[in-house]
């Protein structure tokens, strides 16, 4: 559906990832891997928990661009599915805390 985002879309919360040519970023049939570390939830799947159909990413590796990667929940709707994200696209960075 269409959002408030500079581009329509919806907006998202997920950790964000730099590539780099010194730090690229890979994604491929077991998900994404930073610095040859992979990132546990990341596979892309077929079907969405409602069935729909799902296309991913071509696989490869990437050394620019600004990637919305949840690697804590294997359903998540990310990068793994939409590519990179503009720089011009972000409007918050959330820093987590922990309250004792």
């Amino acid at each position: 559906a269409p959002g408030e985002c500079p581009d329509g879309k919806q907006p998202i919360l997920k950790p964000i990832y730099r590539a780099t040519a010194d730090a690229p970023i890979a994604f491929g049939p077991g998900g994404f891997s930073i610095g040859h570390r992979g990132l546990s939830n990341t596979a892309a799947k077929l079907r969405s928990k409602t069935g729909e159909p799902l296309n991913h990413i071509a696989y490869g590796t990437y050394t620019t661009g600004l990637w919305a990667i949840s690697d804590y929940n294997p359903d998540s709707f990310d990068s793994r599915y939409f590519g990179p994200v503009s720089e011009t696209n972000v409007r918050y960075y959330a820093v987590p805390f922990f309250l004792f």
